[in-house]
């Protein structure tokens, strides 16, 4: 009764939701600061308890299964979030996240009279993204999740065996697979959780000798290149970097096709949603003023010069990343036109000159993938970092602010061992780094 008086009541005057659908609904769209800092959570608990209070029916919710609702939710609070200064907040609304669909999958809704299955709401939620979403948090690299993470992966896992689960994973293996390799090309990301999400999607996989084996599996089909339709030959076979769902036969054909095939990029990658030019840019100057430090190091790390290196603020995915790369590594990381690249290449000459930071920000629009370069000149050098960068001359502030980080990173032994473990090294800012 009290539940029913809920949803015959306005959260609140501003808000033209009901109770029946009205959490949901703020969750999904309120764009108030205090669901950030610290609303959100509370808001989830608060909702947890009611579902539970409820007797978990979800007519009374206006939704067919709550953990499918959940997880759009979720995601859209991830790739908000992601970007910024990790706080407290963060970790917290996210951690509650975790817990609260956990419990969603734990306490079945109820289905008219009878008590929905578990792998019901598993493998609703599953057809919604749930699997896209865990893969973004292992993307985050934010060592504080793995614990929760690796909670509700324990109840997943339970549910891989189970008939609705395997059919939806099965249904959806082609994106999971291929967001779980465009994150592991982009390290670090959390380790041991990744490694039990492609656990589970192979037991899932898995056919028992009950069920009706395929008539020949996706490893053995001949695969053909998208280009020139011709069949692909081991060793030389490529996917789009960015959606890894498009085989091509060789590198010159994926470049060719590169133009043709942006446009469906997008929707085969389907997270984050793609942007305005202008709003990447906008985006990626508050990245790279914010982790300016870590950029330098990380050319430091490289041996680079970070005047002779195009800085590089990747959002093409859900959790930004940092690059120091060479002119030929940055131009065959990025798929451009030869006349941008002609230009792209004037601009970074003429920056080495004038002691300039040559800068681009990457990330996708509706019209495909958008690249900008840009020039920092040296007037903009982070001045606060010390007493060298204020007194070098106009034209060496960026080395001098390079040369101030990296003086004060590199303790006697930390850089020795860091390399005398392989896997850390890898891991390290040598290869690629994240806010």
């Amino acid at each position: 009764d009290v539940l029913g008086d809920f949803a015959a009541t306005k959260i609140s005057p501003e808000h033209e939701v009901r109770m029946a659908t009205g959490l949901m609904t703020l969750f999904a769209t309120s764009k108030r600061d205090g669901w950030y800092q610290g609303g959100y959570s509370s808001m989830l608990i608060v909702f947890l308890q009611l579902y539970d209070w409820g007797g978990r029916l979800s007519g009374k919710f206006g939704v067919d299964c709550v953990s499918s609702n959940l997880v759009p939710v979720f995601s859209s609070h991830l790739a908000k979030y992601a970007p910024l200064l990790r706080d407290r907040y963060f970790f917290e609304n996210v951690s509650t996240g975790l817990v609260v669909l956990g419990a969603t999958f734990m306490t079945p809704i109820m289905k008219g009279n009878k008590q929905a299955p578990m792998d019901y709401n598993v493998a609703k939620a599953v057809y919604f993204g749930l699997f896209e979403y865990l893969v973004d948090l292992c993307d985050c690299n934010e060592g504080r999740l793995a614990k929760p993470l690796e909670g509700l992966l324990k109840i997943l896992g339970s549910t891989a065996i189970l008939p609705a689960t395997k059919k939806a994973i099965r249904t959806r293996e082609k994106e999971i697979r291929a967001r779980i390799d465009r994150v592991k090309e982009r390290l670090p990301y959390l380790f041991s959780c990744m490694a039990t999400i492609e656990k589970i999607v192979d037991i899932a996989m898995t056919r028992g000798s009950d069920e009706e084996q395929p008539e020949e599996s996706k490893e053995n089909q001949d695969l053909t290149c998208e280009f020139c339709y011709e069949k692909c030959i081991k060793g030389t076979t490529r996917k789009c970097p960015f959606c890894k769902s498009i085989v091509y036969c060789s590198s010159d054909c994926l470049q060719l096709n590169w133009m043709l095939h942006q446009k469906s990029c997008i929707l085969l990658r389907k997270y984050p949603a793609p942007t305005t030019k202008e709003q990447i840019n906008e985006d990626g100057k508050a990245i790279f003023t914010r982790f300016l430090q870590k950029i330098l190091l990380q050319a430091s790390l490289k041996g680079f010069s970070i005047l002779f290196c195009f800085v590089v603020v990747d959002m093409a995915e859900s959790t930004p990343l940092l690059r120091t790369l060479t002119p030929e590594q940055f131009f065959q990381s990025y798929m451009l036109e030869e006349e941008v690249v002609q230009k792209s290449k004037e601009t970074f000459e003429r920056n080495k000159d004038d002691g300039a930071l040559t800068v681009s920000f990457v990330g996708f629009t509706e019209e495909g993938l958008s690249v900008s370069v840009l020039t920092f000149p040296s007037d903009v050098a982070p001045l606060h970092l010390g007493p060298s960068v204020r007194e070098a001359i106009d034209t060496e502030r960026w080395s001098a602010a390079q040369r101030e980080v990296s003086g004060k990173s590199f303790q006697p032994g930390m850089l020795q061992k860091i390399q005398a473990n392989p896997k850390l090294w890898q891991a390290s800012l040598l290869q690629t780094m994240k806010p």
